[in-house]
C-alpha cells in the first residue's frame, strides 16, 4: 500500500500506515490527525470547511456536497482537488482504519461485511444476506437503512456508500 501510490501520500499519512505495520493497527489519534489534515487540505484549497459525518465508532465520511450554479470548470476542479487531498491525507490510512473495525475476516464484498455487521446489531434478521442487502440499497427507502445511526454506522465502515436520511449538505464553493 505504501508503495501503490507512486509517493503521493504525507508524510504523517505514512508514518501512521507504517507505524500500523509494525504494531498490527491504525491508531485513533492517527486516523483523527490524518482527517484534521484533510480538512485543512480542503481548506487551504479555498473551499468552506467541511463538516465531516462521524459515525458511532469514530469512523469519519465527506459529506454529500451541493455544486449547484457552479461551470463544469469548478466541479472539475473541486473533484480534482477532494480526490487530491484525500489521496495526500487518508485514502489509505481510512482504509486501514475501516478493516480493522468493520472487516477483521478480510472479505471481499462489501456488502456481505455490512450484512454481517447488520445481523450482529441486531438491525436485520440472522438470515440478512448480501443480496438483500443489495436489494435494499436500490429501493428508494432503504429498508429504513438510511435513517438508522447503527445501520449507517455498519455501511460506512464495511464500505457501502450510502447517504443519512439527515445528513447535512456542504456548499464547498460558497
Amino acid at each position: 500500500m505504501l508503495d501503490s501510490d507512486g509517493g503521493k501520500i504525507s508524510d504523517q499519512q505514512k508514518s501512521a500506515l507504517e507505524k500500523a505495520a509494525s504494531g498490527g493497527k491504525v491508531s485513533q489519534a492517527d486516523y483523527e490527525r490524518a482527517w484534521a489534515d484533510y480538512k485543512q487540505c480542503i481548506i487551504d484549497k479555498g473551499y468552506a470547511e467541511p463538516t465531516f459525518d462521524k459515525y458511532d465508532n469514530g469512523i469519519y465520511a465527506l459529506p454529500s456536497y451541493n455544486t449547484d450554479g457552479a461551470s463544469k470548470e469548478a466541479i472539475r476542479k473541486l473533484n480534482d482537488d477532494l480526490t487530491s487531498c484525500s489521496m495526500l491525507h487518508v485514502t489509505d490510512i481510512n482504509t486501514v482504519y475501516r478493516l480493522q473495525l468493520g472487516n477483521p475476516k478480510l472479505l471481499l464484498n462489501d456488502k456481505e461485511v455490512a450484512a454481517d455487521c447488520l445481523r450482529k446489531e441486531g438491525i436485520k434478521p440472522k438470515d440478512y444476506i448480501a443480496d438483500k442487502l443489495e436489494k435494499d440499497l436500490e429501493s428508494g427507502e432503504s429498508a429504513g437503512l438510511r435513517d438508522n445511526r447503527k445501520a449507517l454506522t455498519c455501511l460506512v465502515t464495511a464500505g457501502v456508500n450510502v447517504t443519512a436520511s439527515d445528513e447535512t449538505v456542504w456548499y464547498p464553493l460558497k
